[in-house]
Order: C-alpha cells, then structure tokens, then sequence
C-alpha cells in the first residue's frame, strides 16, 4: 500500500466524481474594479486559502503568475499577473490593496505547501505573517505511511474529486513544457481557482482529524511555527566556513 498510488487509485471502490457534476464558482479578475471588490470581500472572512501560480518551480527566482484565493467551498477568485492575454493586472496594486489582510494576525491563511508561496511572495516584497495551516503537513501527521502528499492525491482520498492535471496546461516533463505565463488566461484561472478551493475544502476536513487524533499541539505549535525559521534560512541562507568547506 505504501508504493502503488497509481494502481490503487485506478482499482479502488470509490471513483472520484466528474468535475462536471460538481458545480464550481470560479471567477476571473479581470480589472481594477474587480480586485478592489475582492480586497473588501475577503475581509468579511476569517480563513482563506491562498495559491500561487509561478513561472518556476524554485521559489527563489519563481515570477508571479497569478495568485487565486478561496474562503468559501467551490468558489475561488483568480488575480493575473502574467498573462499571453492583455488583462493582466499590477502587482503593486495588489500589494497595496491585500497587504493588510496577508499581515493581519486577524485572518487565517490557509495552503498547501504553503512554504513555497511564502518565500516567492516575500522576494516580491510580501511578507505574509499569519499563516494558519498547511494541507500538505498536516496530511504528513495524518497519514505519515504515504509516500506522497501532492494536492491531486489529497482531494481523492478526502473528496473523491479528480483535480485537472497540470499536464494538460504546461506538458509533461518528456516533452517540452511550456511557461504557465504562456496558457490561456481562462485555462490558468480555472487550475488556480480549483488549487485554491480544493485546498480549503481539505482543510475543512483536516482539521477536524487534527483535533481528533490529538496532534493540535504537535501541528499548530510545533510544525506551523517552523514554516517561518525555514522560510528565513531558505530566503537569507546559511553562514559557513568556506575555507573549511
């Protein structure tokens, strides 16, 4: 059971549900106006998730693409940054409209691999304080036998929901991929809303095993904090003795 993901997932009982039947509220921003709207709709939340989606898969020279967020389940909005498409939107108006809600210890963020996110926004001159919980390491607590903790396997095995492959927008790793600034807007803001929401739902649920299985004390005061040492060594790096070395 610890090696076979694909077989399992393909020869298991239950079968994720079409995408189709689930019906999803996934919204593009696509002005000024817009994103002030969602600056002041995001306020009446106390959790949200939040996602990136980047040009590279290492956070320290990762471009923001977009960024999507979620604070109700099936629903997601998607901010672009990077765009093929001329609706791109400004980074700096961004900041200067959601900084307070990143830094406010009176909101809860929510992620996967949340770590990652933290460390491209803070090159980008955000530096997100409130982070409330990680998907991807409570799942680690959870569940330690598995051998993968990646957000397709999560929403299978918590919702029977089959995430779109991120396969089918860049290419696979075989074959020459392309940037995720180079896919059709409306294709980059559905995978990043789905991101966004999935992961709040898989909160949902978490959290609550959390709880149950008695390891609040271990994730929320042990785990969450060492994302920001982490974050620190990863973003300022390490001394060392050169000479030594």
């Amino acid at each position: 059971i610890y090696t076979f993901d694909t077989i399992i997932k393909k020869y298991a009982n239950k079968k994720p549900q079409e995408n189709k039947k689930t019906k999803k509220d996934y919204k593009l921003i696509r002005n000024q106006e817009d994103l002030i709207d969602l600056s002041k709709e995001i306020k009446k939340y106390e959790y949200f998730s939040i996602d990136l989606e980047t040009t590279n898969i290492n956070p320290n020279i990762a471009e923001i693409v977009g960024i999507s967020f979620s604070f109700n389940t099936n629903q997601a909005y998607y901010i672009p940054f990077l765009s093929p498409n001329s609706n791109a939107l400004s980074l700096d108006l961004f900041i200067n409209l959601f900084s307070s809600v990143l830094t406010s210890e009176k909101y809860k963020i929510i992620g996967q691999n949340i770590k990652y996110d933290l460390l491209v926004l803070k090159r980008h001159g955000i530096k997100v304080q409130n982070v409330y919980f990680d998907t991807m390491i409570a799942e680690s607590l959870i569940s330690p036998e598995k051998n993968s903790y990646k957000l397709d396997n999560l929403s299978l095995d918590y919702l029977e929901y089959q995430m779109q492959p991120i396969e089918e927008l860049i290419g696979d790793k075989k074959n020459n991929q392309i940037l995720m600034s180079e896919v059709a807007l409306e294709k980059v803001s559905f995978y990043a809303c789905e991101d966004a929401d999935i992961t709040l739902q898989i909160f949902n649920k978490q959290s609550q095993l959390i709880e149950k299985m008695a390891l609040g004390n271990l994730f929320y005061n042990i785990e969450i904090p060492l994302i920001s040492v982490l974050l620190n060594v990863e973003y300022n790096g390490i001394f060392i003795d050169e000479n030594y070395i």
